[in-house]
């Protein structure tokens, strides 16, 4: 260790102990709590293997002590572990860009440059392109526009064999650590950089990446409240390790996850304090994990150890918690697996006017993947706004401790009054090691008939509560077809929509509006009507048909959407391929049937929020209104003609999309 770790760690003694629990007993001053701390430019991002991530380590293992845990085996909190990893300050990382064959330009790593999915090794100079369409026969590197280009089709680039490389417009560098060996290099660049290639003829760029991969022992800190039960353990977590610097820039971490850290101990001082009157009915293991950006592999380790020792495990997780002015927490895991935790602890906090949304994805991947793929029942819970993580916009000044301690104190009661109930439920601990497919399909289709039954009789602005297999759910319907704009604004009142454009007249208006009631569970009544509050910000989808005012069967339709269309699923499922043209700068992708030519859908991204659809031909009238495609994508002429046509803005006012952006 240097003398600059000595130094710091002297100043890091802890100097009071408040039982208050709005406030850190770690606290030096106001403004110095332990969640300042680590996301300090000291600390260097935590990455594993680094100085800040042993100094964090270290940090918290004092803490542990102070709070007066228990070592988690009865001889020490760090728990050690082997894993791979990249250090930082072995890394080689260059792009250097050569305009018009003359002037060469060495980039910025961390500033003007740097890698979406990083690589191990690489080293290729190529020419550049734009056009997708007019790929080389010799090898390229790529510009793509991060702005109008959605995941599927970037998967459909990279798999091109003359695509050596991607270089990806956007206006936020985010920073990733977890290597992909298989991967083709691929880069973010800063707008200005990104243009300037765009602009640009007969330029190169030179793409260098030297990376050694190394062993290292790394430590999870681990401490403990043994309780009266040895066969039932509840762990608390969060990880501590982030993603380190780039070049000048520090990625502190401050959301990411130093606010869960400091969320776990809280917790554990409070668990601590109350155990000292209260003996706990099982063990609970306070678990700060490493190695979580990495791939898991801290809480993948402990798995490993605590799964053998105990009859029933469940599992907290914490990760991204107490942004300013975040409104909703996501909690995350698999269904399956851990339903049933998921759905007590939302109930507990919505009904403690704590906003939670539920996902049954792994959208927020984070440690309780680790659990639940061992079958053992875990959720993270998360801000449902991510944005700003793996940026150097996530510092301490973006958190809102208040909301942090306020999840804390509720967290704190849930544990102290619900967790017999949760253990004792022995259908929360029957999770099959493989559930069949067989089994999931028998599921679904008795939810899905008794979800249809029970909807028939609820209008698009209201909702109910019934209960389903002993768990209360809210039925409502999350689309709608109305008939005019009147119809439209008697519930979403600031929503305006063109009624004539260029020859055509509105006729249907199609919404989609998936937004989940705030529900008071204590007080509803099941089976009985409620209203559902929606707005223009709650809108997801926003499809609309015109008709020809000559030809009443011919028309065309715009479907605005936060939602990218699911291509990869259409491309599995149908003889469908796709293809790649460019308007006025603006990428659209095609969805064609490949036998008949015929198009079933012109998309592309409007900017980071919304995606367009676009379609014209006969309108079959029906229920779910829809356009037979007169468009064939050997007439690429007709198609841009059409698309030129359409200009969204004027569709709407914009309202629509202002209001989501």
């Amino acid at each position: 260790m240097n003398t600059n770790i000595k130094k710091l760690l002297a100043l890091f003694i802890i100097i009071s102990l408040i039982t208050g629990c709005t406030q850190s007993i770690f606290t030096t001053k106001d403004n110095d709590t332990l969640l300042h701390t680590l996301s300090s430019d000291l600390y260097r991002g935590r990455m594993i293997g680094t100085e800040g991530n042993i100094l964090a380590e270290q940090k918290l293992v004092d803490i542990f002590k102070t709070i007066g845990l228990e070592p988690y085996d009865g001889k020490g909190y760090l728990y050690e572990y082997e894993q791979t990893y990249y250090p930082l300050d072995k890394q080689k990382i260059t792009m250097i860009i050569t305009f018009n064959n003359e002037k060469s330009y060495c980039l910025k790593y961390g500033e003007d440059f740097l890698e979406k999915i990083p690589i191990a090794n690489f080293d290729m100079e190529c020419p550049v392109i734009s056009n997708i369409n007019e790929l080389p026969d010799k090898d390229v590197f790529i510009l793509v526009d991060g702005m109008q280009v959605d995941d599927f089709e970037l998967t459909k680039i990279m798999d091109l064999e003359n695509i050596k490389a991607v270089l990806f417009k956007t206006d936020v560098l985010r920073k990733n650590i977890r290597v992909w060996p298989k991967s083709k290099p691929f880069f973010q660049l800063e707008p200005s950089i990104y243009d300037k290639l765009a602009n640009a003829s007969n330029s190169k760029v030179h793409i260098k990446v030297e990376m050694t991969e190394e062993k290292i022992k790394a430590n999870n800190v681990i401490g403990k409240i043994t309780g009266n039960n040895n066969k039932e353990a509840l762990i608390i977590s969060a990880h501590f390790d982030h993603v380190g610097w780039a070049g000048d820039t520090i990625y502190n971490g401050a959301l990411d996850n130093a606010s869960g850290i400091y969320a776990i101990t809280e917790l554990a001082k409070r668990l601590k304090k109350y155990s000292e009157n209260h003996l706990f009915p099982r063990d609970i293991y306070i678990c700060a994990f490493n190695g979580e950006e990495t791939g898991l592999n801290g809480s993948m380790s402990f798995v490993e150890y605590i799964k053998p020792k105990y009859e029933k495990v469940v599992a907290i997780n914490l990760d991204t918690i107490g942004l300013k002015g975040g409104k909703v927490f996501d909690i995350v895991g698999n269904q399956h697996v851990s339903g049933m935790l998921i759905e007590s602890i939302a109930k507990y906090l919505n009904d403690r006017d704590i906003r939670c949304n539920i996902l049954y994805t792994n959208n927020l991947v984070s440690d309780h993947i680790a659990f639940s793929d061992a079958h053992i029942p875990a959720l993270t819970i998360g801000e449902q706004d991510i944005s700003y993580i793996h940026t150097e916009k996530d510092t301490i000044d973006i958190i809102d401790i208040q909301r942090i301690n306020r999840l804390v104190n509720e967290l704190f009661e849930y544990i102290i009054t619900e967790q017999d109930k949760i253990f004792d439920n022995e259908k929360l601990f029957e999770c099959e090691e493989h559930i069949s497919d067989e089994a999931e399909e028998e599921f679904d289709e008795k939810y899905r008939a008794f979800y249809q039954e029970q909807i028939k009789d609820v209008p698009f602005d209201k909702y109910k509560v019934v209960k389903y297999d002993g768990i209360l759910f809210s039925i409502y319907n999350i689309n709608k077809t109305f008939y005019s704009v009147d119809e439209v604004n008697s519930i979403y009142d600031k929503l305006h929509i063109e009624e004539n454009y260029g020859g055509y007249k509105l006729g249907f208006i199609k919404i989609i509006d998936s937004s989940c009631p705030d529900v008071d569970y204590k007080a509803i009544e099941l089976n009985k009507l409620y209203d559902r509050q929606l707005s223009v910000e709650t809108i997801e989808t926003l499809k609309l048909i015109y008709k020809n005012k000559n030809k009443e069967t011919k028309g065309f339709h715009v479907a605005i959407s936060t939602l990218p269309v699911s291509l990869s699923q259409l491309l599995q499922d149908n003889p469908f391929e796709i293809k790649t043209i460019y308007v006025d700068n603006r990428t659209y992708t095609i969805l064609y049937d490949k036998n008949t030519n015929i198009v079933w859908g012109i998309n592309f991204k409007l900017n980071d929020k919304l995606y367009i659809s676009l379609l014209r031909g006969e309108i079959i009238e029906r229920e779910n209104p829809v356009i037979k495609s007169d468009l064939k994508v050997d007439n690429i002429e007709d198609i841009k003609r059409f698309i030129k046509f359409v200009d969204v803005s004027k569709l709407t006012n914009y309202k629509f999309q202002q209001n989501l952006l």
